[in-house]
This record gives C-alpha cells, sequence and structure tokens, in this order.
C-alpha cells in the first residue's frame, strides 16, 4: 500500500481459490491438469476509505494466466469480523464475478496482467494502472482465471 493504514485498522489481503462456478477451493485440493480456476484477492476494509491502494499478486509458473479475465469490484460491504465468513467470500466472489471484464494492459484500467513478470496488478504504484481508492467499509476485490498446465 503507498499509505499506511491507521494503526487501530485491521486490513488485510486475503487470497482464495475458487472453482469457476463459485464454490471455494480447499486447501491441499488435488486440481487435475487442463482444469480452469479462479483466484480471489481481496482487501475487507472496516475503516475509513483508502486512497492511491497497491496490489500485486505474483503468479506460480505453474499456472497459466487466462487472457482477458480480470475484474474489479468495491460494492460489498465491509465483513463483520476481521475474517470474512464463507458466505461472505461468495458475496464478495459473486459480485466482483458479474463485474466488467478489464484489458490485460497497462491502459487506464486500475488492473493489469504483465507476462514477463507473472504479475497482476491494480493501482498505479506498480506499472501506472488507475489510481486505486478502496471505498470505507466496503471490500474491494479482483477476480481472475489461471490453468493447469
Amino acid at each position: 500500500m503507498a499509505a499506511s493504514p491507521p494503526a487501530d485498522c485491521d486490513i488485510k489481503l486475503l487470497k482464495r481459490a475458487f472453482w469457476t462456478d463459485g464454490i471455494p477451493i480447499p486447501t491441499g485440493a488435488t486440481i487435475p491438469s487442463g482444469v480452469e480456476l479462479k483466484y480471489l484477492l481481496y482487501v475487507n476494509n472496516p475503516g475509513a476509505a483508502l486512497s492511491d491502494v497497491t496490489v500485486r499478486d505474483v503468479l506460480d509458473p505453474a499456472f497459466l494466466y487466462q487472457a482477458g479475465t480480470i475484474q474489479v469490484d468495491n460494492s460489498v460491504a465491509e465483513c463483520v469480523l476481521a475474517v470474512c465468513t464463507t458466505a461472505e467470500e461468495l458475496a464478495i466472489f459473486t459480485a466482483v464475478d458479474g463485474a466488467p471484464f478489464l484489458s490485460d494492459a497497462v491502459d487506464g484500467d486500475a488492473a493489469s496482467y504483465t507476462g514477463a513478470s507473472l504479475s497482476v496488478d491494480a493501482g498505479n504504484g506498480n506499472v501506472g494502472n488507475l489510481q486505486l481508492d478502496i471505498n470505507a467499509d466496503a471490500v474491494w476485490a479482483i477476480l481472475f482465471s489461471v490453468k493447469i498446465p
């Protein structure tokens, strides 16, 4: 993040894997070759709005990013507790899965994908995307698809 949140703020970036239909993939699950899955990264912001945030996820080379699958949403209300429940994560997934797809390029979208670094970036701190602001008392989320080779 470009600016540190207040000391009393409990902000966390979380990452979860889902099947394409929105069912969470349990930790340790075996995923066969050729299967597509979705990664959900989200920030539960239970406080004041955050300005000029930067998020980067570097993919393991074992996963093949699926072009044109980045979606971003900031419309879901904050989770009740510091850690979102399974039902709250499903609401986050559903909201971002219904958002428009963004371009993979650094072209003024909030997020992009860079093949050379295998990174999905959001905010202008990494590669020059639009400034990323996170609404107060809300969840900001990004969703994208990968395939197991």
